[in-house]
């Protein structure tokens, strides 16, 4: 993770298109018998998620803090749906 920190925006989506390119390449190797290593794919999905992240990150941190945000968060009542009320039977 300490490789994707230092980087901007530009040089992480050139990285996450360079690995997802290199994906694509080991799963064509995988299916034709050429790829020895078989851990390479999901090494290359971790990295492929950690740039992800740090993208998101960096996103997260041009928010402004205080005040209105982007997206309004609503406070959300749940109300059971038990009924209070018992129907009673009847004696015949």
């Amino acid at each position: 993770m300490t490789e994707f920190t230092g980087k901007n925006k530009k040089d992480l989506f050139k990285t996450m298109t360079d690995k997802r390119q290199a994906l694509q390449d080991f799963r064509f190797g995988v299916s034709g018998g050429k790829a020895k290593n078989v851990k390479l794919g999901r090494t290359i999905r971790k990295d492929i998620a950690r740039i992800q992240t740090e993208i998101s990150i960096q996103n997260r941190a041009g928010l402004p803090t205080t005040g209105a945000s982007k997206t309004p968060t609503a406070t959300k009542t749940i109300v059971s749906k038990k009924s209070s009320v018992r129907k009673s039977r009847s004696a015949k």
